[in-house]
């Protein structure tokens, strides 16, 4: 009856099968009592049968009649009687079992098992409020050992047991009687007393309570003549004081308390520091490695040690810690090294990349590996225990399996957590409660991930492979990367501001200067028709260079890419071309009228402006006079007077306005340009007005923005133009990449497969444009750069950064719609720079660097001028202004982008006083 009832608390899905069980099984067991009650009744009847004969007298037998068969109404014993006796079984059937089994069975299984140990127990039920699976795996985390070891002790706990065990040993604490048994001793008390208070059935003060007089008296008397203990030897109260001082430190030393302090530990300024991150301010040192803990260094919490004696403390260094001899401004530390930090370009990049994808392929399978060789037999002996018991017939549960200790290690166990992903904690947990069922899941996942790991590798290899010869010839040029950023920074936009700015400073400290010769700088052109006494700088960009045609594409290239779904921007960005740079540069129109033409948007706008009629422009066939202008139905139209006859042209066929020989200008309001007929260039004094620049000279004051696109603009001229040459006077007629040697390479290389390709100046331009349209890495094109030419390979890779950043740049000009107004103004040749200036700045109050082009010899002078410093006309210190322009021209700036000698004020003033000999003679 009570196993029916209990029927109730077993799980649903086993609740019926229970339950038919139980009654075959009291079926079984009422049938065998019945059998036992029979054939005990049987056995009584013979016993008395057998009694009666012989008591009773001898009689002569009579003749043997025949017997006659039994009835079914003959009584039951007389029935047994006439039947064997069955036979008793020799094993008990187990709850739920199909089968019974010996003890000797079972005790056979138990030893065979070599990984583990077998029990045959009940599992005892889960206990109030104990955690689930998940809930325990998410609180406890990961075990390194799996089964999970005990907590050990710390060695000030283990010390005091020692000493406990010591103390509570001495004769002076045992009985004056043996006991006669072994438990019965002092420190089998202590044992019981400790048991008594981690069970909690003690508390702290019960405890203390209890060993206080363990400790003091032990089991000896305190009367008597064999009185013993503390009580008449003072050492031995003196020893128990101090275990018991030294107990109470121990129960402290874990726990919440402990944890607190700990964390409050850790918390502190040196809590979480390495000692190689303290601030050693001290500069003395006893040696360049070493050096003194810092004066608020709190040693007494940061430097106890357990059993440290006075002598241990004289000889033991508590004042000098290693640092290394990095800080010391001496050789990198080997605590300091980092390789992935010092990479040098991205071919060691991409070989560091391709090394630790194999280090961690590599290591995953091996430990999953590990993991499969250490759990293989265990699976194995787990696989032969579960078909035992189905073959014996028994139940699923009832045989009990726990893994020896240091099964498994952290490296298995983490290999298992791996291939769990996220579950892998859970999985654990579970292998670490019922090993029985999980272990041979888990052996069977490590097999398919082993597997599944060494098909990928497989197919990695040959990407691997590939990289490595791609990136090999690339990690050995260690050259190339820091003068590319050498290279870069030069160009950087705050460089660039800071050498107009500072001018003056880098004529007189040289040092300042950044390497190479691009940009020289001075306090004054020597040229007098140019007006230009404030310090500058200046670039050469080569006009009679067929190398701006390069430039020019590329950029309009870059902007095509950029602008794809801005049109509108574009479209201005297309007007700059032709409003400004083929004027300014003096560029054919055939180099950007394509541009102009697919950039146009078919409508007037505040960029597109309508030209006046009357007014001297400049088209796509040559230079005219504007007649009409036509709204009709397919578009804006211009009539336009020519050299040759009449024309109608489209708006962007109209590519800016020429110097009128009446000397009539034109500026742009809104979206049209309109006759000058105020005082907008309204003219100074007299003496300022008779200071006009020379026609070969071209001014323009602009923004920041216009500086900035004008200086990198001249940088990629020169850039391109320095490139070229090298090419030309060192062609590359056999690919050098032919004869590296590279260990790594297994076959032809692609390079000797595609041996067409040309390494010259147009090849490059051709895998820049590629380069600018996404369609090919910097990586490749740096690795093509060096098939050209290695020793220029950090100026060819600059290129792309270069001409991203001044093509960004040129758009910004676009949509800061400054620079068409004020080259309306600045266009016409022969100013006065003082009344130009202020023109440009009644437009724009940013309007701070002075930019004067040299068309006779492509030098663009640049010089920054803020709002509230006033523009010189006049040499400092010298009235002479007679000097011939030509000649003058001599003692000007002479630079190339390979020349390092910047003109400083010393050269300057040499210069001018070899023009004035030259003028006198």
């Amino acid at each position: 009856d009570l196993l029916r009832e209990f029927t109730y608390f077993l799980p649903d899905a086993v609740q019926s099968e229970a339950k038919a069980q139980l009654e075959v099984v009291v079926k079984e067991a009422e049938e065998r009592k019945r059998l036992k009650t029979a054939a005990a009744a049987a056995a009584t009847a013979t016993a008395a049968n057998r009694q009666a004969a012989a008591t009773a007298p001898r009689v002569a037998p009579a003749p043997r009649a025949p017997v006659a068969a039994p009835t079914p109404t003959a009584p039951l014993e007389q029935r047994v009687s006439s039947q064997p006796p069955p036979p008793v079984p020799s094993a008990s059937i187990a709850f739920g079992a199909t089968a019974p089994r010996s003890a000797e069975r079972e005790k056979e299984i138990h030893r065979s098992a070599v990984y583990g140990k077998v029990t045959f127990g009940p599992t005892r039920p889960p206990r109030k409020n104990a955690l689930t699976v998940s809930q325990a795996a998410q609180k406890n985390g990961r075990p390194t050992m799996l089964p999970p070891l005990p907590t050990q002790p710390t060695t000030a706990e283990t010390a005091f047991f020692e000493r406990a065990k010591r103390h509570l040993s001495r004769k002076e604490l045992a009985p004056d009687k043996p006991s006669g048994r072994v438990r019965h001793t002092p420190y089998a008390e202590f044992l019981k007393c400790m048991h008594l208070f981690a069970s909690g059935v003690l508390n702290k003060d019960e405890l203390v309570l209890l060993l206080r007089g363990l400790f003091v008296q032990g089991h000896a008397p305190k009367s008597g003549i064999n009185a013993g203990g503390g009580a008449s030897n003072p050492a031995i109260a003196n020893d128990a004081h101090e275990l018991l001082k030294e107990f109470e430190e121990v129960l402290i030393s874990r726990g919440p308390y402990a944890n607190q302090q700990n964390r409050q530990k850790d918390k502190s300024k040196y809590g979480a520091k390495r000692t190689r991150d303290f601030e050693y301010r001290d500069p003395k040192r006893a040696t360049p490695s070493y050096a003194e803990y810092p004066k608020d260094y709190p040693k007494d919490l940061f430097m106890t040690h357990t059993g440290q004696t006075e002598d241990d403390a004289k000889v033991l260094n508590d004042t000098l810690v290693s640092v290394g001899a990095a800080d010391t401004g001496g050789s990198m530390s080997p605590e300091d090294y980092d390789a992935v930090r010092i990479r040098r370009n991205i071919y060691e990049e991409a070989m560091f990349r391709i090394e630790d994808e194999r280090f961690e392929v590599d290591m995953a399978i091996e430990r999953n590996a590990l993991a499969m060789r250490q759990i293989e037999p265990i699976a194995e002996e787990v696989q032969m225990l579960r078909e035992g018991e189905e073959k014996d017939g028994q139940p699923i549960g009832r045989l009990q399996y726990k893994l020896n200790p240091r099964t498994l290690n952290s490296i298995q166990i983490n290999a298992i957590g791996r291939i769990y992903g996220d579950s892998g904690d859970e999985v654990i947990e579970h292998l670490s409660r019922n090993p029985l069922a999980v272990l041979p899941i888990v052996y069977q996942r490590l097999r398919q991930k082993d597997q599944e790991w060494r098909k990928q590798k497989s197919e990695l290899m040959p990407r691997w492979k590939t990289g490595c010869e791609a990136n090999y010839e690339g990690s050995m040029d260690y050259l190339c990367y820091p003068q590319r950023r050498a290279l870069e920074r030069r160009f950087g936009l705050d460089q660039l501001r800071e050498e107009c700015k500072m001018a003056r400073q880098y004529c007189s400290s040289p040092d300042k200067r950044m390497g190479g010769g691009a940009v020289s700088f001075g306090l004054s052109v020597p040229d007098r028709s140019a007006v230009l006494y404030e310090p500058y700088a200046v670039v050469e960009v080569k006009p009679q260079s067929p190398i701006h045609h390069d430039a020019v594409k590329l950029l309009m290239h870059h902007v095509q890419k950029k602008c794809e779904t801005r049109l509108d921007v574009r479209e201005k960005v297309g007007r700059i071309w032709t409003e400004f740079m083929i004027h300014f540069f003096d560029y054919p129109s055939h180099w950007v009228i394509d541009e102009a033409r697919e950039s146009f948007r078919g409508k007037i706008n505040n960029f597109v402006v309508q030209y006046a009629t009357g007014e001297r422009v400049m088209t796509a066939l040559g230079e005219g006079t504007i007649q009409a202008f036509m709204d009709t139905a397919e578009g804006p139209r211009y009539r336009v007077k020519l050299a040759f006859g009449s024309a109608i042209l489209q708006p962007y066929a109209i590519l800016h306005n020429v110097d009128a020989k009446d000397g009539t200008k034109y500026i742009r309001r809104d979206d049209e340009m309109i006759k000058e007929t105020d005082s907008t260039m309204a003219e100074g004094d007299d003496g300022e007005s008779s200071v006009i620049v020379d026609k070969k000279f071209k001014l323009l004051f602009g923004s920041d923005c216009i500086y900035l696109f004008l200086r990198l603009y001249s940088f990629l001229v020169s850039l391109l133009d320095d490139i070229q040459r090298c090419l030309r006077s060192k062609p590359t007629v056999v690919d050098p990449s032919l004869s590296y040697y590279n260990p790594i390479k297994s076959g032809p290389s692609e390079h000797k497969a595609n041996g067409e390709t040309k390494l010259d100046f147009a090849a490059v331009m051709s895998k820049l444009r590629d380069v600018i349209s996404k369609t090919l890495s910097h990586k490749d094109f740096e690795a093509f750069c060096r098939r050209v030419n290695r020793d220029i390979v950090h100026k060819m890779a600059a290129l792309p950064r270069l001409v991203e950043k001044c093509g960004d740049i040129m758009i910004k000009v676009s949509e800061e719609d400054l620079l068409p107004r004020l080259f309306d103004i600045c266009q016409y040749t022969g100013q006065n720079p003082v009344t130009l200036r202020n023109a440009c700045l009644v437009m724009s109050p940013d309007v701070s660097y002075r930019i004067q082009y040299n068309s006779s010899n492509g030098r663009i002078y640049f010089s920054y001028l803020p709002e509230g410093e006033e523009l010189s006309t006049v040499p400092v210190g010298d009235g002479d202004d007679d000097d011939d322009d030509d000649e003058m021209e001599e003692g000007e700036v002479e630079d190339d982008y390979e020349d390092e000698d910047d003109m400083d004020l010393e050269h300057e003033e040499e210069d001018l006083r070899a023009a004035k000999r030259m003028k006198m003679r």
